[in-house]
């Protein structure tokens, strides 16, 4: 995972001492004890994406490796290679999962995974855009 997710970085503590903005030379500095960490949404991230290949890997599980229009296992386990990923591409990931979604069989499509899914993958985009 990237060192810094959406949410960014929290800092806090210590006090900012600065000159006012503007002109050249201007200088500033934060005296004190500082805390820096990663933020809550990148932990929420995390957990999301977690969650979010387990659900693909279940659906994986369940298609039938078959050729003809339908989607296959290999496709969701290409998915779930671009989510695990050190910095995945959300958006392509979702890209992909679009295309892939209107390819599962009909027998599949009322399985509530498929529906975790899809409202993983919105929770993972809005945290990432």
């Amino acid at each position: 995972m990237p060192d810094n997710l959406a949410g960014g970085t929290n800092v806090s503590g210590g006090t900012f001492i600065g000159s006012p903005v503007g002109g050249a030379g201007h200088t500033s500095a934060i005296q004190g004890p500082v805390t820096v960490g990663i933020g809550t949404d990148s932990e929420q991230l995390v957990t999301l994406l977690a969650q979010l290949r387990s659900e693909l890997d279940r659906l994986r599980a369940r298609l039938p490796a078959t050729g003809g229009p339908d989607a296959h296992p290999d496709e969701v386990a290409e998915l779930i290679e671009e989510l695990d990923r050190p910095e995945p591409n959300v958006a392509r990931a979702a890209s992909k999962w679009e295309r892939l979604m209107r390819r599962i069989p009909a027998s599949l499509r009322s399985v509530d995974g498929i529906s975790r899914i899809v409202t993983l993958f919105g929770q993972v985009q809005e945290l990432t855009s």
